[in-house]
């Protein structure tokens, strides 16, 4: 036998004994589970070439999958069969094994595994692998079957798995292994002293599953001219062809199904044209590959076999395979016509296009137009402002299934000027779910029309920034969205409207969606109007909000705090606002709430839509929960009234709510003093969740700055207050100390964190008093004292301040003692002290001491008499400073002669006088000085002696002389005396003298009114020193004024006239005013004439001799004039002022009013019986009026006239004497002044004797007679010098 028939006789005995071991399996089979086989032979073994090479991976798969290989092997043969001798020696040379008893062909192995190869096992089959090692290999010496071991990969498997069989066999058992393609096994030789590890052979373990059922199996026809079919498959872990083919319905179909069921396909071991063969005619397989490729296959109208359209039904047989097996799937009905996706519809167009509706038309694409069952349209549209994937469907169950050509009116569009996406639909009538076709697109867009809303506001949606003097407003609004906006060039108008309903465009500073600024407002109410326009027009309604007068506008709530509680929940609160005791406002109605969303936070403007809510006016607390959790959004609250409003105030931050109160973290210092720290802060806002109620202040004095422990338990100062709190006060400290302090807040929801630990230290105060101070030593000068230092020094002690007699010094600081020098001896001395820094302590506790005995002071004071001719008497007195008991003194008398020749002698005594014998200069004609010196000896308990200093010498000589007398002495005192008393009585009474003449030379200055240089004119006296108008000023009015003085008035009703001489005009206040003050008028010697009881009719010769107790209003001194009785004058020095009603004006009196003046060129007219008066500018002043005609011009209002010769005198004192009566020219009586005794309606001296009664109102001008002036109820009249009365009133009098 050739080689050739060998390996053709080996094949097929190897395909055999694969059959035999792996049988046919249907579906299903518990056989097919089991993969045995069987094991070569020996003689197998023996057959095998050694060392050829060749391909193996064939062979061994031809021995572990039987059906494969046995295919495999007979094409093989077929092929070579076919292509002759080189392709059948090219086959034996790959199959042919490097090695006969080898693992891997070319690779020399110590053994080799059973079976060889990869090894295929369905999933749940156990793994069965014999490693044997050949003995007579090279490596395997001194190594046996219990060397052997296996690998998965690179670990280790178990022993457990391993069983040894014999010397050169073990076996790999393994159950359950997991689904994979990617698994192998090694037998490996572990090492031994002579060799190293050693791998013996290796499988390939895949672990798969047989055919599976198809799954998302779906067919469809587009557009009725292709039909394709697609499903997935699962993971097999090996290769597994799957292929689909269909019959049509019918007899022939049924028939060719039928048999196709009964047909025996596995014989066909998956081969396509063997499956193919056993269908009938009628079966339809997919035209190409792409069924086992790509599971899809498409039939349409260009394929073999075609598509076949006209069939309502099909069904549809999958069959898969693969190394575990082969499967033919249950047949599926298949409903053709309901799985037709129609192509989009054609010639899609808009008609009629207005705000609000259009028009749509198309056409049914081909070959569509005849399909059986007709078509479903769907037309769905979207404008801009809907989400993407959101479509509005229009209703189309009118349009007829099987039209050609379709026409939809869509109308209710919600939006003009808006852009609308349109698209149309179509599905098979027959189809049951939504396979609709893919749509066409339209896009159109709506005209345009005038915005049809105006912004909403709300009373208090504005918000008011200014000064004392302007106001700046922002204006917010619910912005109208977009899609309202109804046209181009939309914008918002503000009109203003004032209080006459006019309209005023105003064009703000700033101006967004939601709100725009107007500068510069008054702080008065203003009105604004509020419209939306766009390119067509504006909105027909305006929205009104009224700005309050700053004095109507309601203040704003308190600590309006937003928290935070997540999912768009937030909680707001407030506190109602302060009330003012001092101003009304409108009473609260209810809040407004307002929320934005916003980019940013608050301090930025809000830019995105306004959404607001009332709330009742006792409510402080409101949950608001927001579209949008993902966006940020900015409050604000607003107290509105009836018709006013506080405006906006916004939060500034949000807190949150589970985040619990917040740890302080803006903490300071204020203030700090030596007893007490003012701490500030301020909230966050994880601060402000609940209402704020008040804050805790911890506090206490550490060690020092570097150990901040605590020197004593903490002390808690609470502050009561709100969320606007800022600082708070720590008091009754410890000065010059450091303390520790933290603040947390405390609120509803508890308390809050603790700041970080602050320190601040307490300024320096005054000092406790040093303590302990006493007297160390004593000595006779000095006094060494010690002390210890204050308790507490409050500061640092600068310096000691000792008090000591009445003298201090100071020490340093760092001193505790100190000794006191040049102290008095043997004194009692008090000691005291303080400690100081900024201040001074207290006094600390008095000590006292005494000195010691020491030397004496000086004697100040020593006298030396002369006794008689041979004594002197030597006396002294003890020394200001002791120095002790003064136990003795010692006088020193130092003798000097004339030749210089000296002796001393000292006397010791224990008083302070002596007596000296001396030698007179008579009995030895020798004269001699003596001088005498004293000094205090003090002797302490040492016997030690103390010398005081030598008193200043006394020199006296031993010559005797008695000297002047006692009375020579005497008498030239009083000498002295007399002279001295002389002299001082000469100077002061020259002086007197040089006075009274001086003051006699001092010319008396009277007020024009008051000069008794006009008197001559008048006739009352010698003629004195005309008064110059010119030189008239206030001041003299106002000395006028001062020349009267006031009197008390008894029994005046205070409320009525005061004067008797109001207005008649009214003018009571005024007038009264100048009346208050009595006068007094006087040139004699100023006795005073006593008041006139009111309604007295005694004559003027009376008036001295009223009672005090009578109500007089003014009195006057009498000035005698020549010729002229006293009671010829009775009202004279007097002015009347006003209106005299029916009275006429008797005797000198001034009328000053408003009266039209006469004319200059006539002389006053003396016989007018009813005027008495002229003109104040009339009368010149050179040109004098007789005593007769009883007029001057008024020095107060003279003018000097332009012709003074106009008036003549002459005329007039003829005028007067002829008629008996002074006239003047019948004008009215203003502007007059009448001066003089005269009565009017008498004349001659007749008129001058008569009295005239005090009743009259009228003040006398002059140094006449002595009116005594009542203040009647209703006179009208003043003093001379009051003010002067209105024009109206003036014009009454004169009526």
């Amino acid at each position: 036998m050739n080689r050739r028939e060998e390996w053709r006789r080996r094949l097929g005995r190897s395909a055999g004994a694969a059959q035999l071991s792996a049988p046919q399996s249907v579906a299903g089979s518990p056989q097919s589970k089991v993969n045995r086989v069987a094991p070569p032979t020996e003689a197998d073994l023996a057959m095998l070439p050694p060392r050829q090479c060749g391909w193996p991976g064939f062979r061994l798969k031809l021995r572990i999958v039987p059906n494969e290989a046995s295919r495999r092997s007979r094409e093989l043969t077929e092929s070579m069969a076919r292509s002759g001798t080189v392709c059948l020696l090219l086959l034996a040379a790959l199959l042919l094994p490097c090695e006969a008893n080898g693992c891997m062909p070319g690779l020399s192995t110590p053994g080799v595994t059973w079976p060889r190869g990869d090894i295929v096992l369905e999933e749940g089959n156990p793994l069965r692998i014999n490693c044997t090692v050949y003995p007579d290999h090279n490596m395997t010496k001194g190594r046996d079957s219990s060397y052997l071991t296996f690998y998965n990969g690179t670990h280790e498997i178990s022993h457990e798995h391993i069983s040894v069989l014999n010397d050169t066999t073990v076996q790999l058992l393994m159950t359950d292994l997991p689904l994979s393609n990617k698994t192998v096994m090694y037998c490996k030789l572990r090492k031994n002293k002579e060799y190293h590890e050693k791998v013996v052979c290796l499988n390939k373990v895949i672990v798969g599953k047989r055919p599976q059922e198809v799954k998302n199996f779906s067919c469809f026809s587009q557009n009725w001219q292709a039909l394709t079919c697609r499903w997935d498959v699962e993971e097999h872990f090996l290769p597994t062809d799957y292929h689909i083919s269909w019959s049509l319905p019918g007899r022939a179909g049924r028939n060719s199904f039928q048999k196709t069921l009964t047909a025996p396909v596995d014989h066909c071991h998956g081969d396509r044209k063997c499956i193919s063969d056993s269908f009938t005619r009628m079966s339809v397989s997919c035209p190409t590959k792409s069924d086992a490729d790509n599971n899809t296959c498409t039939w349409n109208l260009s394929t073999t076999p075609i598509y076949r359209q006209p069939f309502e039904y099909y069904y549809i047989i999958m069959n898969a395979s693969n190394a575990l097996g082969n499967i033919t799937f249950p047949s599926i009905k298949f409903h053709h016509y309901a799985h037709v996706i129609p192509a989009p519809p054609e010639n899609l167009q808009a008609h009629n296009l207005t705000a609000h509706s259009v028009t749509l038309t198309w056409a049914i694409p081909y070959p569509l137009q005849n399909f059986p069952p007709g078509l479903i349209h769907r037309v769905e549209y979207r404008h801009k402002w809907l989400p993407k994937d959101r479509w509005i469907m229009a209703n189309t169950s009118h349009l007829n299934p099987r039209a050609k050509n379709l026409t939809l009116h869509l109308s209710n569009l919600p939006y003009a000027f808006t852009e609308y996406s349109i698209r149309v639909q179509m599905k098979s009538h027959a189809a049951r779910d939504s396979s609709y076709s893919e749509p066409s697109v339209l896009q159109i867009k709506t005209a345009a029309i005038r915005p049809g809303a105006s912004p909403k506001t709300d009373t208090g949606s504005f918000e008011i920034l200014g000064d004392l003097h302007r106001r700046d407003i922002y204006i917010y609004w619910q912005h109208i969205p977009e899609y309202y906006h109804n046209g181009d060039n939309f914008d918002y108008k503000i009109v203003q409207e004032d209080e006459n309903g006019d309209s005023l465009t105003l064009t703000p500073s700033e101006t967004t969606v939601s709100f725009a600024k107007i500068k510069g407002l008054s702080h008065h109410m203003h009105k604004f109007k509020i419209y939306a326009s766009n390119s067509v027009g504006q909105s027909l309604n305006p929205s009104i909000i009224t700005i309050p007068s700053h004095s109507n506008v309601i203040k704003e709530p308190l600590s309006f705090t937003k928290i935070e509680f997540g999912r768009g929940i937030y909680e707001l609160s407030w506190n109602e606002p302060l009330s003012d005791e001092q101003t009304t406002l409108p009473k609260i109605v209810n809040y407004t709430i307002f929320w934005c969303d916003s980019e940013r936070d608050r301090p930025h403007q809000c830019t995105g839509n306004f959404n607001w809510t009332h709330v009742p006016a006792n409510v402080n607390t409101i949950n608001i929960t927001v579209p949008d959790d993902k966006k940020i959004y900015q409050f604000a609250i607003s107290a509105n009234g009836a018709n006013t409003s506080s405006g906006l105030s916004w939060t500034v931050c949000t807190a949150i709510h589970n985040k619990g109160l917040g740890k302080m973290k803006d903490v300071w210092l204020n203030k700090v003093g030596s007893k007490f720290i003012e701490v500030g802060w301020r909230l966050e806002c994880s601060n402000r969740i609940g209402l704020v109620t008040g804050y805790n202040i911890s506090y206490c004095p550490i060690v020092s700055a570097q150990n901040r422990s605590c020197r004593e338990p903490a002390h808690i100062e609470y502050v009561a207050g709100d969320a606007t709190t800022i600082h708070g006060n720590i008091s009754e400290l410890m000065p010059y100390t450091t303390y520790m302090y933290q603040v947390s807040v405390v609120s509803r929801g508890g308390q809050g964190m603790p700041s970080d630990a602050h320190l601040a230290t307490t300024l320096e105060a005054a000092p406790d008093p040093p303590t302990s101070l006493e007297v160390a030593n004593v000595t006779n000068s000095s006094l060494y004292i010690q002390w210890n230092p204050p308790v507490n020094t409050n500061g640092n002690v600068k310096f000691y301040e000792i008090h000591f007699d009445k003298n201090s010094t100071r020490v340093d600081g760092s001193i505790t003692e100190v000794t006191l020098q040049n102290l008095p001896s043997f004194t009692n001395h008090s000691v005291y002290l303080t400690a100081c820094t900024i201040a001074c302590s207290e006094e600390s506790n008095v000590i006292w001491a005494k000195t010691l005995i020491g030397n004496p002071g000086m004697i100040e004071r020593l006298i030396v008499k002369r006794v008689n001719a041979s004594k002197f008497l030597v006396w002294w007195e003890p020394p200001p400073v002791h120095g002790g008991h003064i136990d003795f003194y010692e006088l020193s008398v130092q003798v000097v002669d004339g030749s210089n020749n000296s002796m001393n002698k000292k006397y010791t005594n224990n008083v302070t006088e002596l007596i000296v014998p001396v030698t007179d200069c008579s009995v030895d004609e020798k004269r001699r000085t003596y001088v005498f010196s004293v000094r205090a000896v003090n002797v302490d308990e040492h016997n030690q002696t103390f010398y005081g200093p030598w008193s200043e010498p006394q020199e006296r000589d031993n010559c005797f002389d008695s000297g002047f007398s006692s009375l020579s002495i005497t008498l030239l005192s009083v000498f002295i005396v007399a002279c001295t008393l002389v002299g001082l009585l000469w100077f002061y009474g020259k002086k007197a003298w040089f006075s009274v003449k001086e003051m006699r030379a001092v010319e008396v200055d009277l007020p024009p009114g008051l000069d008794p240089s006009l008197q001559d004119i008048m006739g009352f006296g010698p003629a004195q020193k005309p008064v110059d108008p010119s030189r008239v000023t206030p001041a003299d009015l106002a000395d006028s004024e001062m020349l009267l003085t006031k009197s008390e008035r008894h029994g005046r009703n205070p409320s009525g006239d005061s004067s008797g001489c109001s207005s008649a005009g009214g003018h009571e206040d005024s007038i009264s005013s100048s009346l208050t003050s009595n006068r007094q008028i006087s040139t004699d010697s100023g006795t005073e004439v006593d008041q006139m009881n009111e309604g007295s009719n005694k004559a003027p010769s009376d008036l001295g001799h009223a009672d005090e107790d009578e109500d007089w209003e003014f009195r006057a001194t009498p000035v005698q004039q020549p010729g002229v009785q006293p009671d010829a004058y009775p009202c004279l020095q007097y002015c009347r002022v006003g209106a005299p009603g029916a009275e006429s004006p008797v005797g000198p009196y001034i009328r000053v009013g408003e009266q039209a003046p006469p004319s200059v060129a006539t002389a006053p007219n003396l016989t007018n019986k009813s005027g008495g008066y002229v003109s104040l500018e009339q009368v010149p002043r050179a040109s004098p009026v007789t005593s007769a005609s009883g007029y001057v011009s008024h020095p107060y209002v003279w003018k000097p006239s332009a012709s003074p010769s106009t008036a003549d005198p002459s005329s007039s004192s003829a005028s007067s004497s002829a008629s008996g009566s002074p006239t003047l020219p019948p004008a009215a009586p203003n502007g007059y002044t009448k001066v003089g005794n005269a009565d009017p309606a008498k004349s001659g001296p007749a008129a001058a004797a008569t009295p005239v009664a005090a009743s009259s109102g009228y003040v006398a001008l002059g140094n006449g007679g002595v009116p005594v002036i009542r203040r009647p109820a209703a006179s009208n009249y003043v003093p001379h010098g009051g003010a002067p009365p209105r024009p109206e009133a003036a014009g009454e009098g004169d009526q």
